[in-house]
């Protein structure tokens, strides 16, 4: 009994991971056999179980927290009727109450079907096909996945001119490099492998490459962790500006996070111009991505707020300083 026990709760556990169809199979036979004994049905039907966890992955949405990490998991079947696109003109978010939104990123012409993007649309498009055929059956055929690779993926993983893929020697380095400098313990030596990770790709990719990007994400938040926010500010800067372009012309959750990052860095650096040219970025971008009571988003308004009381306050005390007053 203890042996048995134990196996189903190690069935129970990789519950939701990717494994084999033998462990899937095992699942199954746990949770069916769960449902008979608790008298939800008369007798386990194991193969019904297999199915449900079928539809139930290639229809159930992820609820993310404010840095975008999943947290739960829901099934909306009105959610689930709407199709994937790579170039949606909906996202989907989650209000205070945990109520499912589809918000409108772009104007939406009459008749238009409306879309929402099932996976991460910042990725090359045969990793997107992938995870679209592994987890939800189908190819993808948008308008974006049968665009030349010129206009869908030179960006992602193009050379510097974008005219052919980058290097494969150059990106691997690049990814050995970045690997031991996530893995190491001494800041100046992950300082140094980010430096060559860099190295390795200069000249050889695009400035949006996802390698770029994930070296560029490193060095900011490493030059943070050390307390060195001016050195952070212009990589935090550039990781806003080119993931904007990496998702462009569509408004992103992951644009407007970067966003919000920057003003925090630019306000704790003294640069209050780029704070609030951040912040605006930030509001604009929550707006189209975002639930309308997104305590982001209300937070981000309040800080923009204060900031324009604060300026008033300054001019204010310019004119007293030129009338000669003590504003008193």
């Amino acid at each position: 009994a203890v042996e048995a026990s134990a196996r189903d709760a190690r069935a129970l556990i990789l519950f939701g991971n990717d494994d084999d169809n033998g462990a899937a199979t095992a699942r199954a036979k746990v949770i069916a056999g769960a449902c008979a004994q608790a008298g939800w049905c008369k007798k386990a039907h194991a193969t019904l179980v297999a199915s449900l966890i079928s539809r139930g992955a290639r229809n159930n949405f992820c609820i993310p927290d404010e840095l975008l990490s999943g947290v739960a998991a829901i099934l909306s079947p009105l959610g689930a009727l709407l199709n994937h696109s790579c170039a949606p003109p909906c996202c989907v978010a989650y209000d205070q109450r945990g109520h499912q939104c589809f918000i409108a990123a772009r104007d939406i012409a009459a008749g238009e079907e409306l879309t929402h993007a099932y996976v991460d649309c910042g990725v090359p498009t045969a990793r997107r096909r992938a995870r679209l055929k592994e987890v939800y059956g189908f190819a993808c055929r948008c308008e974006r996945c049968v665009a030349p690779w010129s206009d869908r993926d030179a960006k992602l993983e193009g050379d510097a001119k974008g005219a052919a893929k980058a290097d494969d020697r150059a990106v691997a380095l690049n990814a050995r490099l970045r690997n031991e400098a996530q893995a190491c313990e001494d800041p100046a030596r992950e300082a140094k492998l980010l430096d060559a990770a860099r190295s390795a790709l200069a000249g050889r990719a695009g400035p949006c490459h996802l390698a770029r990007m994930a070296t560029l994400e490193l060095r900011a938040h490493a030059h943070l962790a050390r307390g060195d926010v001016a050195g952070a500010l212009p990589l935090f800067r550039e990781l806003a500006i080119r993931r904007r372009e990496i998702y462009a012309p569509l408004p992103h959750a992951r644009v407007a996070l970067d966003n919000v990052t920057l003003a925090e860095c630019a306000s704790v650096a003294g640069d209050q111009l780029l704070a609030n040219a951040a912040r605006k970025e930030a509001i604009r971008l929550l707006e189209r991505t975002g639930a309308p009571d997104a305590r982001q988003l209300d937070d981000m308004r309040i800080q923009h707020a204060m900031a324009d009381n604060a300026r008033s306050d300054d001019k204010l005390a310019a004119n007293f300083d030129h009338l000669g007053l003590d504003g008193e």
